[in-house]
């Protein structure tokens, strides 16, 4: 097994295209808090729910050779924005350093962790995974991210808010609804 401390990567690859227009207050036209969008990734293995129907980018990269794929569904409604991220690193014996992630996320953020807290999360399927949950805040945003590993693989639940005094309950409703279940063949 090769535990790897590069994988601050993908926290920063996150963090560095987690502004989705929160500058700009960007919102769907259609957006309406009640009608929320369940989606489910049988490949990523995850369900989620997100108050517009999200958009899917998949990516490669690399760094320190160190090679893994991403798939990140993101939707942006009023002045929140919110992901889920699936990262699989290709060598299999690759294991997650959940500290560094959150580590990165913030730098990429440009901001300060304000409160951290580790846990397990129980899939519906069985077995336990170790999770990380983190508040990041810079000078204009909030965000509230939970980072779970699973091997070469790591999940990042996130939600975004223009600086508010306390989180949106809707990014709360958005983090709670996310549930791990059994991966399909791609």
């Amino acid at each position: 097994m090769r535990f790897v401390n590069v994988i601050a990567a993908v926290g920063t690859a996150v963090g560095a295209t987690f502004d989705f227009g929160l500058a700009q207050g960007a919102e769907p036209a259609n957006w309406v808090p009640e009608n929320w969008v369940k989606i489910t990734s049988p490949e990523a293995g995850f369900s989620a729910s997100f108050p517009a129907q999200p958009q899917v980018e998949r990516s490669s990269h690399g760094q320190a050779g160190e090679a893994y794929q991403s798939t990140r569904h993101t939707a942006v409604a009023g002045d929140m924005a919110m992901a889920v991220d699936y990262s699989v690193y290709r060598d299999p014996a690759t294991r997650i350093d959940l500290q560094q992630v959150m580590t990165g996320f913030a730098a990429a953020m440009q901001g300060k962790v304000t409160a951290r807290w580790e846990r397990s999360y129980q899939r519906s399927f069985g077995g336990a995974l170790p999770m990380l949950e983190y508040t990041v805040q810079n000078g204009a945003t909030i965000c509230r991210a939970g980072a779970i590993a699973d091997g070469p693989a790591v999940y990042q639940v996130i939600g975004c808010a223009n600086k508010a005094a306390e989180m949106p309950t809707d990014i709360e409703r958005m983090l709670s609804s996310f549930t791990l279940m059994p991966k399909t063949a791609s």
